[in-house]
């Protein structure tokens, strides 16, 4: 294994990559001989193909009947934490999600990762103080959020509404359907 700015010692870098070469085709070669590689067509909303290697758009933003939209992983390794796979998202409900989950007091650890401008889902990892249950904390949160998108889109109707009136009174009724 290779190292970042290490070399393997006692051989030069081009004897370290050959050998590393070899090796994988010996173990590829046994396994690929005489079978024929399938392409399977992937399942898409629209046949249309996009320009080069971007997706169609609708299949960034509309789940498959086959899919899934949230994916729940216990990581093992770190007590009290949890991975989900949040798919068809991106960086905009990634730090809402996170945002909001740092200001529970029970909450440790939150973060995300969006791992390839092409790949359509998010990773939220979760770790908190063990009082309460990582799925716990992402529900308040989205509960959360959810009432103060509610409680801004009725500010917002009242404003508008508020415009609409001094509009009409300031121009008359003419001018404001």
């Amino acid at each position: 294994m290779h190292v970042y700015g290490v070399r393997p010692t006692g051989r030069s870098m081009n004897a370290a990559n050959e050998s590393m070469r070899a090796t994988h085709n010996k173990s590829i070669r046994p396994f690929m001989e005489g079978k024929k590689i399938k392409k399977s067509k992937p399942t898409l909303i629209s046949n249309k193909m996009a320009e080069g290697n971007r997706p169609v758009r609708e299949n960034t933003y509309m789940l498959q009947p086959n899919e899934v939209k949230l994916g729940y992983k216990r990581d093992p390794k770190i007590l009290n934490s949890s991975k989900f796979i949040v798919e068809k998202e991106d960086h905009t409900i990634g730090n809402l999600l996170r945002m909001k989950l740092l200001e529970d007091p029970t909450v440790r650890f939150a973060g995300y990762r969006h791992p390839h401008p092409l790949d359509t889902f998010i990773e939220l990892k979760i770790r908190t103080d063990g009082s309460k249950d990582s799925v716990d904390a992402l529900k308040n949160s989205v509960e959360e959020l959810i009432a103060e998108f509610n409680t801004l889109e009725n500010h917002f109707k009242q404003k508008q509404q508020e415009y609409e009136q001094q509009a009409a009174n300031q121009f008359g009724d003419d001018t404001m359907m």
